[in-house]
């Protein structure tokens, strides 16, 4: 925001009568679908930075083995955080025991997503196969949906409220003053400026896309003459 446009809207501000009214107006736009919490180990059938080549069929064989051994031992007892940390191959959970934090529905490719809204709270999934590999998938908390109250999200709406009131206040007040100086968008997104001296004599000057052009039109002692002027295509008349 420029420094005018804070100093005109410097005092704008929006009650708590008016954030309750949108909030019971909008009630449907805070309602939280479920989530999920959820950790995952990524066994790749090749090395992941490597684009340049296909796997081999062969790969993936060998990467679904790789999992369904990493998911029996975990099943067995191993710990899930500390097996992805030794052999995941997602460089952005490894070394965070494969966290993945609250995933939404939609988040993650299909295949993914699918498996992991299909588990019970801390079920580990059969290796699902993605674009990325085989991956093994646990949930550690389902959160369920639920509306947020008023006090959860009023600072949103405080925000969004006060940013459209600020918009208005702005070109309220770029109005008012384009009506006081007397500046008209031409045809053709001219800028026209008319100014008007004591004893009837004015001033036009448009500004197109090609040259400027200035006409005085006086109109005193009781005469009266009208002179059109062309600037970038458009024509402009002043008297």
């Amino acid at each position: 925001m420029t420094k005018a446009a804070e100093e005109v809207t410097k005092d704008v501000a929006v009650s708590d009568e008016e954030i309750a009214a949108y909030y019971d107006e909008h009630t449907s736009d805070f309602e939280q679908d479920e989530t999920r919490t959820a950790r995952h180990i990524l066994i790749a059938p090749s090395d992941p930075s490597d684009t340049s080549t296909q796997p081999t069929d062969a790969q993936w064989q060998a990467a679904l083995t790789e999992a369904q051994q990493v998911r029996k031992e975990i099943v067995e007892g191993a710990d899930f955080g500390e097996k992805a940390k030794e052999v995941s191959d997602d460089p952005g959970s490894k070394e965070l025991g494969g966290d993945l934090g609250v995933v939404q529905k939609g988040m993650m490719v299909p295949e993914f997503d699918q498996a992991l809204f299909s588990l019970e709270d801390g079920q580990i999934s059969e290796p699902v196969k993605t674009q990325y590999g085989y991956h093994i998938i646990q949930v550690t908390q389902i959160n369920p949906a639920k509306q947020q109250t008023l006090d959860e999200v009023k600072e949103q709406i405080k925000s969004q409220l006060l940013d459209q009131a600020q918009q208005k206040a702005w070109e309220a007040w770029v109005a008012d003053m384009k009506s006081q100086l007397n500046v008209v968008i031409g045809e053709g997104l001219e800028l026209t400026t008319t100014t008007t001296a004591t004893g009837g004599e004015s001033t036009s000057t448009t500004a197109g896309g090609g040259d400027a052009s200035t006409t005085e039109t006086t109109a005193g002692g009781g005469d009266a003459s009208t002179t059109e002027t062309t600037a970038g295509g458009a024509t402009t008349t002043a008297s």
